[in-house]
């Protein structure tokens, strides 16, 4: 999503992105062991890793919250590490109850970037 839009467009053309428990995998295979539609097929898979590109995203403010009951947790906390991310790892699930109160602060964010 928003993590691959941004790596694409770069650090010049990117004010600041926030990731909420984004999807994140090491491996295709593990993709397919997630969720066996997330992708199209390996060559999919490459295009859409950042891990592979985390240069990309050299300059590009990020956020990144993640339940830590998250599936998606591990990646997330160690995206978080290699990028320095901005956000939170703290209690909560893949779902709203915990993306709603972390709202106001990724807003916050954002603005803060988009103001210059």
């Amino acid at each position: 999503g928003a993590l691959v839009l941004a790596r694409g467009l770069g650090a010049e053309r990117t004010a600041a992105v926030v990731a909420s428990s984004p999807a994140l995998f090491e491996s295709y295979a593990d993709a397919r062991a997630a969720n066996p539609r997330a992708f199209d097929g390996e060559a999919d898979f490459a295009r859409h890793d950042v891990f592979a590109a985390l240069d990309e995203l050299k300059g590009v403010p990020l956020r990144v919250d993640c339940g830590t009951s998250d599936p998606f947790a591990p990646m997330a906390r160690r995206f978080r590490d290699r990028v320095h991310a901005e956000g939170a790892m703290d209690g909560g699930c893949h779902d709203g109850a915990f993306w709603r109160p972390r709202l106001p602060a990724q807003l916050a964010f954002l603005g803060h970037r988009l103001a210059g």
